[in-house]
């Protein structure tokens, strides 16, 4: 399209847009747009509060004296162990294979089909981003023993041709 040809476009398209707006101000009702004082009512009469509890006399209790504290004598400090607190196991634990860490998305993804092949419960490459490098990892699992998990490791790394480890699944 040609641009004298776009600018007159657009030029007449504000025009029709102000004369949309501002005609109906120019001819329009003058007391149309006249805004009436609201009307404030008178505020209610205030009674004076009675209740039966002002009236009762309060009893203030008396304080207690501190307890006495010697500074003369220092006291030893006491050598007493802090117990480990050992933070309570939430959900359920699990177990995977980690076969390998690949950099190229495909190596990860002929990878998993060659596990899969050899009937392994492999689930798609994980993409992990650290440090703005991106990589891909494969893994076996999750299993729900330690033990499944570290007897399928020698199977694995005569599959996969990798140096597969057991690590916890998150």
């Amino acid at each position: 399209m040609d641009q004298t040809l776009k600018q007159r476009l657009v030029g007449a398209a504000v025009l029709a847009a102000l004369v949309v707006i501002f005609v109906p101000m120019l001819v329009g009702d003058p007391d149309e747009h006249v805004i009436e004082k609201p009307v404030i009512a008178e505020p209610a009469k205030i009674e004076p509060f009675a209740s039966e509890l002002l009236s009762q006399e309060v009893v203030i209790p008396e304080r207690i004296k501190p307890a006495e504290v010697n500074l003369t004598e220092p006291k030893a400090p006491t050598a007493e162990a802090k117990p480990v607190v050992e933070r309570p196991k939430v959900g359920i634990e699990a177990w995977v294979v980690q076969v390998g860490k690949f950099s190229n998305r495909e190596n990860a993804q002929k990878l998993v089909a060659s596990l899969r092949k050899a009937e392994m419960q492999t689930p798609d490459p994980e993409e992990e981003t650290i440090s703005g490098k991106t990589s891909y990892r494969v893994i076996v699992g999750p299993f729900l023993k330690k033990t499944r998990a570290e007897g399928l490791v020698e199977e694995i790394r005569k599959i996969s041709g990798t140096k597969a480890f057991v690590t916890s699944f998150q």
